[in-house]
């Protein structure tokens, strides 16, 4: 029914509002000047670079990346919802305050955001705010009882934020009602956390520059829709250089006494001198699992070379994680950030002293119309009650974009870095190595783009979450029955979802050091995460160890239908607390199931495309997908990984199409105190096992080493991953469309009917089972058709491998399987 917002307003309140002008006035101006990039002053932040030299993070296949939806089962993933490729997010080319006729639902209220509206309007659909925070606070003043749903629309095109944009308890809907903060219908709004860096003038050797009015570090730059790497130089530490001392009580950082090195030194021929700017170095190492930053105050030199002198105090706390796991002032060393090592395309550099930005153009990148976003807003959006009883509730946020985050890493006193034991966390103090001393009070979890706690009934439906400094979609404490669903998050530095936080071992035991007190920390219960796209996360330098999804200590998580493509380390994690604390009872009754993991473990080690650790009873990890875990060659690599702890999970019905070989197909060997695991009818293409561990019932896989299934194990593969209503978050050229209809080989008797696809979307176009290389498609024993909006296709009667074709109605090829069906 068509309903319109009839409230006649007395008086506009008088606020501080979040801009979302345009350009905020001067376009370069990042609009900052004490430091603190999400213009508050926590410190648990966290950033971003690229290792491996190459900085196309868009997952495409063109290497253009283009992320722009076409029709054939792909996505436009480029931040806006028009068609003209301009990232104006303007779907109808204008972003204008048009009244056209839209349905609106039964509603309290309706309210209407434009990027040409004024916060001095009254919101409605011909006068609408300009600003999401404007609507946020009008409608704080109607929602204490509502008496039906209230919607806010947000109209197509880029929202500048100049702060956090945060949602507390009095934002929540009551009674039972909800309050919608949604895409105008057919449009793609954008909130970003950057400004635009226009007026590039060439420098020297191929390399441009512009003015950019910033006084801090940029640690991120996103060119044309894709990241964009700092300038990078590994060279071989020659050991620690001076000593750094720490005096328990010294400062609220200081746990306890100890020392470690003050610096690093090397060979003055492998680095070069820095003359300007030093203290925004940066120097990354780690291990197979795990990787640490830590930050330059200055460089020295010395008799033999040059030192580089860490930011203390964080330098000596990021040494401090044991097994392992610290940073090492000896061995390789990646050094990050100067000018002087600026020589690969795709790479910058920001002089804070000159206010210069530096790019090296990408070949094909033009300057003159590239769209550069250089983000200073860390957190775009918060959502967080103050305790148990006093949450946001009722609170869907659809279609919306959030792109363009930055981070300054964890600040600790005057210095920053990033030292983590493994995945999503961070040591924040200078205490134990031994992180389960203290039930983990030393660890803290990254922020995210979208951050979220003492919340329930907060929805995440449609959205799109990308570049990203740091995590992408935090839950990180006494966040309950929500719901996150058909969202697109692509190109995070850390982890696609933190959901838990890692000291949530116990409920209400917290010590001197807890973050969360008696009232306010809860356990992250009863949350639906299914149907999203999670692509190319974990990747920066720093993070590599980061997840998919990393969940913590957990209770009722639904994880399932997800498509995981391109991770640094894990797909998905679940649990924590190794063979520690096995009385805890907080990570129970969670669900893995349905999902399809392709491309994890492309840096890092020791892990698998699902991993799990700490006994969490009542989970199960069922049917799940997985392509492309690379070999043991520099570290261990498995399919699935039960680690330390792992008990009372049941683990059936997996396909894993994986390196032969990996070390174990599933590393769920005796030991690290595992026990009552339950782990059937697994399909690998390779069987390597340990020895099972006590009070459990393990398969051996069954082996197929071509990856050509049995029709059980396709229909597995078939059905995991997003359904189709969610297709079009998937990015262009990430999956072609003969692989989205056919998804993995298979393998069948002669004489069988028909086999299982994906419908291709669009009924004019035809589907084909022909022989490999088929150019002329007939009716016949060894063709077999459908037509594009087919669940089916019959098989052909003749035995042999065939490929899956798709022909537009000009029966032009547009696409053909990698996959095979073999009728035997």
């Amino acid at each position: 029914m068509r309903t319109y917002c009839t409230f006649l307003w007395a008086c506009i309140l008088v606020l501080s509002f979040v801009s979302c002008s345009d350009d905020g006035g001067k376009k370069n101006d990042a609009g900052s000047t004490d430091g603190d990039t999400d213009m508050d002053t926590d410190s648990d932040s966290d950033g971003d670079t690229d290792t491996d030299g190459d900085t196309d993070t868009d997952g495409d296949t063109d290497g253009d990346g283009d992320s722009d939806t076409d029709g054939d089962g792909d996505t436009d993933s480029d931040t806006d919802s028009d068609s003209d490729s301009d990232a104006d997010s303007d779907s109808d080319g204008d972003s204008d305050t048009d009244t056209e006729p839209h349905n609106w639902p039964d509603a309290q209220a309706l309210f209407f955001v434009s990027p040409k509206g004024d916060d001095d309007n009254d919101g409605s659909q011909s006068k609408p705010f300009k600003t999401v925070a404007r609507a946020r606070d009008e409608v704080r003043t109607i929602n204490g009882d509502m008496t039906g749903d209230i919607y806010v629309y947000v109209r197509g095109g880029d929202y500048r934020l100049t702060e956090t944009l945060s949602f507390d308890a009095k934002d929540s809907g009551t009674n039972g009602f909800r309050i919608y903060y949604e895409a105008y219908p057919g449009q793609t709004p954008v909130l970003h956390g950057s400004v635009p860096v226009t007026d590039w003038e060439p420098a020297s050797n191929g390399i441009y520059k512009a003015s950019l009015d910033r006084t801090f570090k940029l640690r991120n730059l996103y060119v044309n829709d894709r990241r964009a790497a700092l300038t990078r130089k590994q060279v071989q530490s020659q050991g620690g250089y001076g000593t750094f001392a720490v005096t328990k009580g010294e400062a609220d950082w200081a746990w306890e006494s100890g020392d470690g090195s003050d610096g690093a030194q090397y060979r003055a021929s492998d680095l070069p001198d820095i003359k300007n700017n030093a203290d925004d170095l940066e120097i990354v190492n780690g291990t197979t699992w795990n990787e640490n930053i830590v930050c330059v105050r200055e460089m020295t030199n010395t008799g033999n070379g040059r030192a580089l002198l860490f930011q203390q105090p964080y330098g000596v706390i990021a040494q401090l994680p044991g097994w392992n796991s610290g940073f090492k002032a000896s061995g390789s060393h990646t050094i990050y950030n100067a000018f002087e090592f600026m020589s690969s395309p795709g790479e910058f550099f920001f002089d804070k002293t000159t206010k210069t930005l530096y790019y090296y153009p990408k070949e094909g990148e033009d300057m003159a119309t590239a769209q550069v976003e250089a983000p200073f807003v860390e957190k775009l959006l918060v959502v967080k009650g103050s305790s148990n009883t006093d949450r946001v509730e009722n609170i869907t946020f659809k279609g919306l974009s959030f792109a363009h985050s930055d981070y300054r890493l964890y600040k600790v006193g005057d210095s920053y870095g990033k030292a983590t034991v493994q995945t999503s966390t961070i040591y924040r103090a200078f205490g134990n190595g031994d992180w389960h001393a203290g039930k983990y009070e030393i660890n803290d979890t990254p922020p995210g783009i979208i951050n979220v706690s003492n919340a329930a009934s907060i929805n995440f439906e449609g959205n799109v979450i990308k570049h990203s400094g740091s995590e992408g979609l935090s839950l990180i404490n006494d966040v309950v029955d929500v719901n996150v669903v058909g969202n697109l998050i692509e190109d995070i530095a850390g982890s696609g979802m933190t959901i838990g936080h890692p000291q949530h071992v116990y409920l209400g035991d917290g010590g001197a050091h807890a973050l969360f007190g008696p009232g306010v920390e809860g356990i992250c219960t009863n949350i639906s995460i299914h149907d999203n796209v999670i692509h190319n996360v974990s990747t920066q330098p720093g993070f590599g160890g980061h997840s998919g999804i990393m969940s913590f200590f957990v209770d009722n998580i639904s994880i399932t239908h997800n498509f995981v493509h391109t991770t640094a380390y894990n797909g998905i994690s679940l649990g924590w607390g190794w063979r520690n604390f096995k009385d805890s009872t907080t990570c129970k009754e969670n669900t893995v199931s349905n999902n399809r993991l392709f491309d994890t473990m492309n840096r890092l080690h020791d892990s698998g495309a699902i991993y799990t650790i700490g006994q969490m009873p009542g989970t199960e990890i069922n049917e799940n997908y997985v392509k492309g875990i690379p070999p043991a060659a520099s570290g261990p690599t498995y399919g699935l990984h039960n680690d330390e702890g792992t008990a009372y999970i049941v683990e059936n019905d997996n396909v894993l199409n994986i390196d032969p070989n990996v070390k174990y197909t599933i590393n769920c060997e005796d030991f690290g105190e595992k026990h009552h695991l339950t782990i059937l009818r697994t399909y690998a293409t390779v069987n390597r096992m340990g020895v099972d561990p006590p009070d459990s019932t393990i398969d051996r896989p069954v082996v197929v080493a071509d990856n050509v299934w049995p029709l059980d194990q396709y229909n597995v593969c078939l059905k995991s991953g997003i359904g189709d209503e969610y297709r079009h978050m998937i990015p262009e050229g990430l999956v072609s469309l003969a692989d989205y209809i056919f998804p993995a080989s298979c393998e069948v008797p002669s004489g069988a009917a028909s086999i299982d696809i994906r419908p291709a979307n669009d009924a004019t176009h035809a589907i084909w089972l022909a022989p490999k290389g088929a150019t002329d498609f007939t009716e016949g024993n060894t063709m077999t058709t459908a037509s594009g909006d087919a669940t089916s296709i019959a098989v052909p009667k003749q035995s042999g491998e065939y490929k899956l074709f798709v022909l537009d109605a000009s029966k032009k090829l547009l696409s053909t399987s990698e996959f095979i069906l073999r009728v035997k």
